[in-house]
């Protein structure tokens, strides 16, 4: 679990109404990772099934997305955190969602499109903002938001209802973007604020100048392109020191 995420779900658990039981799939706590993983207290008080297809800390129910044993309309709210790249068919695996939640559920996920592979345990996708929109395609009212770049972002949530009205949607729009750069441990402090935005939302002037370029492999030989210009400049450097030191000799 990123910084970044469980911030997301903090804001919003505070002004989603998350009707129970609310499951979480992907729930099994990993070892080692630098965030809490475990979200039970956001939701206190609240009837809370966490969900994996492997037993250990954080879950208590062994399920296949792709195969759900939850009946029709029987769920309230459902988180998917972090999981759906480690998902062989997220298609399916929303289609599921879908069909558990009962009318006016929530489902919450999360995703990364510029994150390195992580096997847990196996790491199948990277999601493109629009395709985390048609993940939630069936869901309305709906939202994405995404962090970093708007065409290289780090980061994806969608937040989908099973019908109902999007009022707590449009706070949560608000919210989200005033969400610190929690990334900043990971990428660069340079990079900060480092907010989510919707999809479709564009860089201002003053953040074009924190993403000079979309693509990584495009900053890496930006990269190598000024490190080959310091070697340059500091073999000029030793070069007319030299010569220098040569002139006060004569």
């Amino acid at each position: 679990m990123r910084g970044n995420i469980r911030e997301v779900v903090r804001v919003a658990a505070q002004v989603i109404e998350f009707p129970e039981p609310i499951v979480e799939i992907g729930a099994l706590q990993v070892e080692g990772q630098p965030y809490d993983a475990d979200l039970r207290p956001f939701f206190a008080g609240k009837e809370y099934i966490g969900c994996d297809q492997r037993a250990g800390r954080g879950v208590d129910r062994i399920e296949d997305v792709h195969c759900l044993s939850f009946a029709d309309r029987t769920v309230g709210a459902v988180l998917m955190l972090e999981t759906l790249e480690h998902v062989e068919n997220p298609v399916q695996a929303m289609a599921e969602i879908f069909r558990v939640l009962r009318p006016g559920g929530v489902v919450l996920i999360s995703s990364c499109m510029d994150f390195p592979v992580h096997e847990y345990p196996a790491d199948y996708w990277r999601f493109a903002p629009q395709g985390f929109d048609l993940l939630l395609r069936r869901f309305s009212p709906r939202r994405v938001y995404i962090q970093g770049h708007p065409r290289f972002p780090h980061s994806l949530v969608g937040v989908g209802k099973k019908g109902g009205t999007d009022d707590t949607l449009h706070v949560l729009d608000r919210l989200v973007t005033q969400i610190p750069g929690t990334l900043t441990q990971e990428i660069s402090p340079r990079l900060a604020p480092d907010p989510f935005r919707l999809l479709g939302t564009e860089l201002d002037e003053a953040e074009q100048q924190k993403y000079p370029v979309e693509m990584l492999h495009v900053a890496y030989d930006r990269l190598l392109q000024q490190q080959e210009e310091i070697a340059r400049l500091r073999a000029e450097v030793e070069r007319l020191t030299a010569t220098r030191e040569a002139a006060r000799e004569l």
